[in-house]
């Protein structure tokens, strides 16, 4: 997975922490003033779920609306058909109290 920090981070995290701090969202988490509604796989091998509630408590902590729903048995991308339905309905739900 080092070629893959290396794309994404610009280098190997523990060799550059500067690159990564300015590429994780809790390092500007107390900017936020959107609502985020946070969608994520339980079994995530990419994005661990305590990053995700990482972000949940930290975006709770400085007062922005948070919503965190954790989905069992799904990794990086939510496809099982159950979930996924899911994961629209949540969406349009999301979109709905926030736009209009």
């Amino acid at each position: 997975h080092t070629d893959v920090a290396r794309w994404e981070f610009k280098e190997v995290p523990a060799l550059q922490p500067e690159h990564f701090r300015r590429s994780s969202s809790i390092t500007f988490i107390h900017q936020c003033t959107t609502p985020v509604l946070i969608m994520h796989g339980k079994n995530d091998a990419r994005v661990p779920s305590f990053q995700a509630w990482e972000l949940y408590r930290g975006l709770n902590d400085v007062g922005c609306e948070v919503e965190m729903v954790l989905y069992p048995d799904a990794g990086h991308g939510i496809s099982a058909p159950k979930q996924y339905r899911d994961v629209i309905k949540r969406w349009v739900e999301w979109y709905r109290k926030h736009l209009e």
